[in-house]
């Protein structure tokens, strides 16, 4: 019996990749002369953006400015961003009978900007963030430090994200995963649990609308 769901937030809940991958186009073309599709860069949306920079060959010196500049175009895409289908009403209905949680590669700040002030906190419990632990996703510990601060087994809880990063993490301590695909395009996860739609997760959880 699940006492804990917890979500990723990026291609999970809202919709911040767009804004994300333009950025770092953007990025990569002005500072570094290099041309990215957007399909080439979504492998780099669900890891912490100085690991992506480092994954894309931004030299460490350089990597602070290069995520300023990054950031800088995320927010002027930001207007593009938005809350999935049904997420609000979703989690409305799940906070009455779980606790929930959010693990992220976000930033404290970058969820503030994409997520808090979209008047989703309130239906949350714990948060961790990049900043929380030295490792990240697709290592476990952002989910150990989630069941830590909850006081959670691992088998009271449930990670809900959608990419692999996060089935990665989930399963390298056996916690249950499902995938979320609320997206047009979406990773191949080899997973038993997917949810297309929120009404999917509703049902999944024994809550009826």
């Amino acid at each position: 019996m699940y006492k804990w769901i917890i979500f990723d937030v990026d291609g999970t809940l809202i919709e911040t990749s767009f804004s994300n991958m333009i950025g770092l186009k953007i990025t990569m073309k002005k500072k570094y002369n290099k041309e990215y599709s957007e399909d080439e860069l979504r492998k780099y949306m669900g890891i912490p953006g100085d690991d992506a920079l480092r994954n894309l060959g931004v030299k460490e010196d350089e990597i602070t400015s290069a995520w300023n500049f990054w950031e800088d175009n995320v927010r002027k895409n930001a207007h593009k961003n938005y809350i999935f289908k049904g997420v609000k009403e979703m989690l409305e209905e799940l906070k009455n009978k779980y606790s929930l949680a959010i693990v992220t590669s976000k930033t404290h700040k970058q969820l503030k900007d994409d997520f808090i002030d979209k008047g989703l906190s309130e239906y949350f419990k714990l948060w961790i963030c990049k900043e929380d632990t030295t490792c990240h996703k697709p290592n476990p510990e952002p989910l150990l430090k989630a069941l830590e601060k909850s006081n959670a087994k691992v088998e009271e809880a449930i990670y809900i994200g959608d990419a692999s990063v996060d089935y990665k993490a989930a399963t390298a301590i056996n916690m249950s995963f499902a995938q979320f695909r609320f997206m047009d395009k979406y990773e191949e996860i080899d997973c038993p649990l997917i949810f297309k739609n929120s009404k999917d997760v509703l049902t999944y959880f024994n809550i009826s609308k």
